[in-house]
């Protein structure tokens, strides 16, 4: 314990970088290690790094006998050529190549397939690896809000603190934030989490804003978190990546995966790209604490990332005609979806309901059994909001909308009329529901029934011509 305190003390100070023994270590890069987390300075790295612990044969020529298990493939593959057994723990090299080039076309970024990219065990593999690698209990994390509720439950299960800066969507899709939050929130902070384009509303930062954040990490010396799933979803292409960006060199990790860019969630297939101490530390924690993607599955997610990508134009037109379905439909039934054009979920407001989301979905899926995604669990500000994916197939969304219907007209009367006709809606009468005490306050005791008056809803709350 004593050995650890004075490591921990040399690090945190930064006398540590100074000893030739620690310099040789991080391969002349000593600077990195203000960016490990405890569990990286304390594991033992004497046996994890020598060859003997995880033999390596690089040479096609070694005939290893050394294998810690009999090859017993259940599936058909390709034979493992023996200089790649040392380089597992990272993924086949292949998978991680084609990684390399195409994150390179999208991000201008100059990438090592050998020392800069990580396979995990999916987006949340990844994101998993990143806290334990960089993150301290104690240690502040910055997100948007609302964002990945992953992010939050991540952060808070390592005794980590969450800062949370207000962000909205505005009419062209941007992503906004008020810089003076951001900039406060940014102080002693170890990381910053983003995702671009947005979990749950799939708002896409502004180029003039990724220099601010750029620029604020690094004054504050703060590790971005970067995740990108939903980036394949774009309708229109980024004008620039925040890997472009200089303030962001050597602090910069992005996250990714098969789940959502391509649907492939069974593969468990996903991976983290940065510099190469970073990668080196979650490298050994990964090795050390999940378990890592089989090769099974890394030999499908290779074949999905060089497969053409027809089918995914055909998907994009399938999402966009839901999108347009779906906004239209809930705009006639007063329930305004957020304004943005990507991803496959929409973001959409109970507040013209007098309902919180919790409420709205609580109602919904035990009237009409029709599921959504209550807001809060997104953050703060969404309390007010649902969350709605279309991923689902037609016939199941069309049906879920038409329960959806029936149970605003069961629950909020409303006169029928017909759009654009001229006719003034009447304002409807207050309803009296019958709920249970506990979906208004969890805290109420169990099946105690009260009255509730439903606030009166505007005008224009419902249009029956749907």
């Amino acid at each position: 314990m004593a050995a650890f305190l004075w490591t921990k003390f040399l690090v945190r100070t930064g006398i540590a970088q100074w000893f030739p023994s620690v310099r040789q270590l991080m391969q002349q890069q000593p600077e990195y290690l203000r960016f490990y987390s405890d569990r990286v300075i304390g594991a033992p790295l004497d046996a994890l790094l020598d060859e003997a612990t995880f033999p390596e044969s690089n040479s096609p020529d070694v005939l290893h006998l050394d294998l810690a298990a009999p090859r017993m493939e259940a599936m058909p593959s390709r034979p493992l050529r023996m200089q790649e057994i040392g380089r597992m723990s990272r993924g086949i090299p292949e998978l991680r190549q084609v990684i390399a080039d195409q994150t390179e076309r999208n991000t201008e970024m100059s990438i090592s397939a050998d020392d800069e990219i990580l396979i995990t065990p999916g987006a949340t593999g990844a994101l998993s690896i990143a806290l334990d690698s960089f993150l301290n209990p104690g240690q502040s994390v910055v997100v948007f809000d609302p964002t990945s509720p992953l992010f939050s439950v991540g952060v808070r299960s390592r005794r980590g603190r969450i800062r949370t800066v207000p962000a909205w969507v505005e009419s062209d899709g941007r992503l906004r934030f008020p810089l003076d939050r951001f900039a406060k929130a940014m102080r002693g902070a170890r990381m910053l989490m983003l995702a671009d384009p947005a979990i749950p509303h799939g708002g896409c930062l502004a180029s003039e804003d990724l220099e601010q954040i750029a620029w604020w990490a690094k004054r504050h010396d703060v590790l971005i978190y970067l995740d990108e799933t939903l980036a394949r979803y774009r309708t229109i292409p980024a004008t620039r990546h925040l890997a472009a960006i200089p303030e962001t060199a050597g602090r910069l990790l992005l996250a990714n995966s098969l789940g959502k860019s391509h649907g492939q969630g069974a593969l468990r297939a996903g991976w983290l790209i940065g510099a190469k101490p970073l990668i080196r530390a979650a490298t050994l924690t990964a090795g050390l604490n999940t378990a890592g993607v089989p090769l099974p599955c890394q030999e499908m997610a290779l074949s999905v990332l060089r497969a053409n990508g027809d089918r995914f134009a055909e998907l994009q037109q399938t999402l966009d005609s839901r999108r347009r379905y779906l906004t239209e439909r809930l705009a006639l039934l007063g329930l305004p979806a957020t304004p943005t054009g990507v991803g496959y979920s929409l973001w959409i407001s109970t507040q013209p309901l007098g309902l919180t989301g919790r409420e709205f979905a609580t109602r919904l899926l035990r009237d009409k059994r029709v599921l959504l995604g209550p807001g809060d669990v997104f953050g703060p500000s969404g309390l007010n909001f649902v969350r709605l994916s279309f991923a689902a197939e037609d016939g199941r969304l069309r049906e879920g909308m038409t329960r959806m219907s029936e149970w605003l007209m069961e629950n909020y009367r409303q006169v029928p009329t017909i759009p654009n006709a001229g006719i003034t809606e009447p304002v409807p009468e207050p309803m009296i529901d019958r709920v249970s005490a506990s979906e208004r306050n969890p805290s109420s005791a169990e099946g105690d029934d009260v009255a509730v008056e439903s606030p009166r809803p505007a005008p224009s709350i419902l249009r029956t011509a749907v």
